[in-house]
């Protein structure tokens, strides 16, 4: 084997100290996050998104999990990616703050929900498992509901999850392709608005954003649909995972690029054996 993808954090030291290989990561295109069925109690309520937002430690999360190779999400676009701003106020993790929500919501005593997560997935179980237990904190249990990938596909695009963990590759580097599919009413589903969400305004700023020439109106377009998304929180914005792979050392040339595609154009392979 020359090349290894998807590596996972906690094994990047291990394959960086094997002899005749080594390891690469590139900061991506990408935004994983943890998304909310806002057709359906108790999420139906932007309180109660709010405050579960509020609950989760997002930076605890990109450390314990992530161990450096990869960066806390804000918002809904990955920094990389053209239409992204830097003005955007998050919502910070505030314990005190969720509880008064939860309260305000009726929620005092908490609710159970599921989240549902591709079980070959590690890194996204261990999410789970970490919000599961941040979670429990507000007395709102956490069922852990593991799916194949075409199973969790089919359930979510047709709003059969109370919360699902997903992730989007903004693949063109444009707003547009991060933020029309994800958050327009008409894309509702398998088309990618797994959350269901839905805001006229937000709509009229897509709409207004896609079809706009001027390059600075088209930031203020995204930036203020941006700011209504994070203030509604249709999802938790959880990290900008870097892709990582491990690279044999008589691999030479080989790139990995932003959007995850690999770049061979310029790749050679040296007659020595890789010592593993």
């Amino acid at each position: 084997m020359h090349v290894a993808e998807n590596i996972e954090p906690v094994n990047m030291s291990q394959i960086e100290n094997m002899e005749g290989a080594d390891v690469s990561s590139v900061e991506s295109l990408r935004l994983d996050y943890i998304g909310f069925n806002n057709e359906s109690e108790p999420f139906d309520d932007v309180n109660v998104r709010v405050a579960v937002a509020k609950a989760i430690d997002k930076s605890s999360i990109v450390e314990a999990i992530y161990e450096g190779y990869g960066s806390e999400a804000i918002g809904p676009l990955n920094p990389l990616v053209f239409g992204y701003s830097d003005g955007l106020e998050p919502l910070e993790y505030n314990p005190e703050e969720a509880q008064e929500l939860l309260d305000e919501a009726g929620h005092e005593d908490g609710f159970d929900v599921s989240v549902m997560v591709r079980e070959e997935n590690e890194l996204s179980v261990q999410l789970a498992e970490i919000i599961q237990d941040q979670l429990s904190e507000f007395n709102i249990n956490v069922t852990i509901d593991q799916r194949e990938w075409s199973s969790l596909l089919d359930a979510s695009a047709n709003g059969e999850h109370d919360m699902v963990i997903l992730g989007w590759t903004t693949v063109t580097g444009d707003a547009d392709y991060g933020m029309y599919s994800l958050y327009h009413t008409e894309e509702h589903g398998a088309s990618g608005n797994r959350t269901f969400y839905s805001n006229s305004e937000v709509d009229e700023l897509l709409e207004a954003a896609r079809s706009e020439v001027d390059e600075d109106a088209r930031v203020e377009l995204y930036a203020e649909a941006q700011q209504i998304i994070i203030n509604e929180a249709p999802k938790i914005f959880t990290v900008h995972d870097d892709f990582r792979i491990g690279i044999a050392d008589n691999v030479e040339g080989f790139l990995q690029l932003s959007n995850g595609v690999f770049d061979i154009s310029g790749v050679t392979i040296t007659e020595e054996e890789a010592g593993y």
